[in-house]
């Protein structure tokens, strides 16, 4: 492993323990300097860029193959918000098919112009100073997918633009939403519509190619366990984590956003094997949803930034509320309560005073 490589595995290693706008600890800033044989800034930066460049153009392989939109839940382009009530007038009088066949043909056409993003990645990531890439070690946990986002958007849309015009001409969509267009303003006492198709399948397009890229970066600063839990709904073993039987005071914090969920005081061992608490710190920042897997149906508990999956919560807890809320150790960040002024949490310091 060469210099530059080791010195970026050890600012994301410290970046994911430290991951809430900490600053990089001592020891690895240490570890980047400019005396004779050690690890420079530069190298580290060099590092990320390379890092940078293979994320990006995994995403953008990823997003350009066939059905690489078409078949992806996150990033599928729909019809525009603007023109669902066209595409449910024109299901109901028998129009189905042509409306899936557009949008078939819009997310051809992203894929096909996703094609040419990466050489713009590329340059970007080339200009990226020492600077920028310390932002990036320190930063949230999409403070790349941001750097990226805030220097191509502008070059990305000059580009997606045309060569998305061309695809979905190529691939017949525009004379297909032309036609729908028209079938739908022709229908009597519906009001007349005709979005910028070219101009919505290019931001979609845009923004789907970003979602990828930030998921790739999560998955590059969260652990294996972490990403499964949190993005793909997984669920940790019991016993064998890291909060289960955790008695010291303080909060949890959601490992991906940061955002404040349990504390410390509300928790209590509940002899599943894991961490239970009695109610949310904040629950503005909870989400519930049903969930029917596994043949049952559960109420799942996300955070609402992050949309972390963190647990489910049942109704066979203690009083006062009679709630359990049994979360994913892999879903959290514990800050002691001693810690909580540096971790930018001391609004929280109060609760743990002696009265």
């Amino acid at each position: 492993m060469n210099k530059k490589y080791f010195a970026l595995t050890v600012i994301l290693l410290y970046s994911v323990i430290f991951v809430t706008h900490a600053q990089i600890p001592g020891d690895a800033m240490k570890l980047i300097n400019q005396g004779k044989g050690g690890l420079t800034e530069k190298d580290a930066v060099d590092g990320i860029r390379e890092a940078l460049e293979k994320g990006t153009g995994e995403s953008v392989n990823f997003v350009s193959k066939l059905d690489g939109y078409f078949k992806n839940p996150e990033i599928k382009i729909p019809f525009p918000p603007e023109a669902r009530e066209i595409e449910s007038k024109l299901r109901s009088v028998g129009m189905g098919s042509q409306v899936d066949e557009v949008i078939l043909s819009v997310n051809r056409a992203a894929e096909d112009a996703a094609k040419s993003a990466q050489p713009i990645f590329v340059s970007a990531i080339k200009s990226m100073t020492v600077s920028d890439g310390i932002q990036i070690v320190k930063g949230p946990n999409d403070a790349a997918t941001q750097y990226l986002a805030r220097t191509t958007t502008p070059e990305l849309k000059a580009k997606f633009s045309p060569v998305i015009k061309a695809s979905l001409d190529k691939v017949n969509a525009t004379r297909l939403w032309e036609d729908l267009i028209k079938s739908y303003n022709q229908i009597p006492f519906v009001k007349k519509q005709n979005p910028n198709l070219t101009e919505y399948v290019t931001d979609k397009a845009i923004n789907g190619l970003f979602t990828m890229i930030s998921k790739e970066e999560l998955k590059k600063r969260l652990t294996p366990l972490q990403f499964k839990v949190t993005q793909e709904d997984g669920t940790e073993p019991a016993f064998k984590n890291e909060y289960a039987d955790n008695k010291r005071e303080g909060i949890y914090v959601d490992i991906v956003s940061g955002e404040p969920l349990f504390s410390s005081l509300d928790k209590y061992d509940s002899g599943t094997g894991w961490p239970s608490f009695i109610r949310p710190l904040e629950p503005a920042n909870i989400v519930e949803k049903q969930d029917r897997s596994f043949f049952t149906t559960r109420t799942e508990v996300r955070s609402r930034q992050g949309d972390s999956h963190l647990g489910h919560v049942f109704n066979d807890g203690p009083k006062p509320t009679g709630l359990r809320y049994c979360m994913n150790s892999a879903s959290l960040r514990f800050i002691p309560k001693e810690d909580l002024e540096k971790e930018g949490y001391g609004e929280y310091k109060k609760l743990f005073e002696k009265k």
